[in-house]
């Protein structure tokens, strides 16, 4: 019965997100599609003209894309409606994800009911399915956390760089907002796309002080605090730009070494927590491969999933205790 259920669960989520995965492609398509011909500054001829004029069927399986998108159109409107999509959305520019509310909400459900439904088949009982699924629910947050916290670090190890292309730049002669537009071009990934989006934003009359403080919007760091409030003080008393933005790149390189100096002192506390996270998952795997009648007990027994349960909870506040010990916060 259980395996009947499980296999109608996976089959309906299965279905749902390759319909899901079709419709986000097909957005990112359609935003592509959009850039080339502002580029190329020519008309915009709509997806259903292009098929006519080519002669081309739709794609199979189009009329359950459309419903997919209606539902998350819907749902999108009902989150906008209840003003929850600007948090979420913003938690995922800075990630990098260019995700709407509604399709990340869906990503989540679908990630806690594919591996509830994982949890239920491999045991056998319906028991692990909501520990399961919510662990699968929360799964997405925390690769949005780990994304987000990458992208700040690549951003703030490309700043000094950055800060000092632009203050090359003022020397030479360029304007300010010249100066960001070379510093984007010469950057990689992801300062390349944050320093031009605030040129983008000047160009279709946003203040530079607006710009600015969206970009510090975009990356909440002590780094960027730092440069927008120099740039913004210089624009109101005056000064040396080039040589104020030369001193914040130095700041910021000896923040950087300070902190690389605090990670490897706080480096075997961090592998701790890494050995104390792993060595149960890799013994539990080790007995069930060596005497699976031994291990079978924490799945098949009541007393054992209850156990097991109480140990992923233990182990998990644990890791959680570690990883705030070891935090740095320069």
């Amino acid at each position: 019965m259980v395996q009947h259920w499980a296999a109608f669960v996976a089959g309906f989520a299965g279905a749902f997100a390759l319909g899901l995965l079709a419709e986000v492609r097909r957005a990112r398509s359609v935003g592509r599609r959009l850039e080339e011909v502002r580029a190329a500054r020519r008309p915009l001829q709509t997806e259903a003209l292009l098929r006519e004029e080519e002669g081309e069927q739709p794609p199979p399986g189009s009329s359950f894309r459309r419903a997919a998108a209606l539902l998350l159109g819907g749902v999108q409107g009902a989150l906008t409606r209840a003003g929850r999509t600007r948090p979420v959305e913003a938690r995922l520019r800075q990630a990098g994800l260019r995700l709407r509310a509604a399709e990340y909400l869906a990503l989540r459900l679908l990630a806690g009911l594919v591996l509830g439904v994982a949890a239920a088949v491999a045991v056998g009982s319906p028991l692990p399915f909501p520990v399961a699924a919510a662990g699968g629910f929360f799964l997405p947050e925390l690769i949005v956390e780990q994304r987000t916290r990458r992208r700040r670090r690549a951003f703030v190890e490309q700043l000094p760089d950055a800060l000092g292309a632009v203050a090359n730049s003022l020397r030479s002669g360029f304007s300010f907002l010249q100066a960001l537009e070379v510093a984007a071009e010469e950057l990689p990934e992801p300062g390349a796309s944050e320093v031009m989006q605030v040129v983008r934003e000047t160009r279709v009359d946003i203040p530079l002080e607006d710009a600015l403080a969206n970009l510090y919007a975009r990356l909440p760091l002590p780094e960027v605090q730092l440069v927008v409030t120099a740039v913004l003080i210089q624009r109101q008393v005056g000064g040396n730009l080039a040589g104020l933005l030369e001193q914040v790149a130095e700041t910021v390189r000896l923040r950087l070494r300070l902190e690389r100096e605090l990670r490897a002192l706080t480096a075997q506390g961090r592998l701790s927590g890494w050995i104390v996270g792993l060595l149960p998952v890799a013994l539990g795997a080790f007995l069930a491969l060596v005497n699976p009648e031994y291990v079978g007990v924490l799945f098949h027994d009541l007393l054992g999933q209850v156990l097991l349960g109480a140990t992923v909870v233990l182990q998990v506040t644990g890791l959680m205790v570690i990883r705030r010990l070891v935090r740095l916060e320069v």
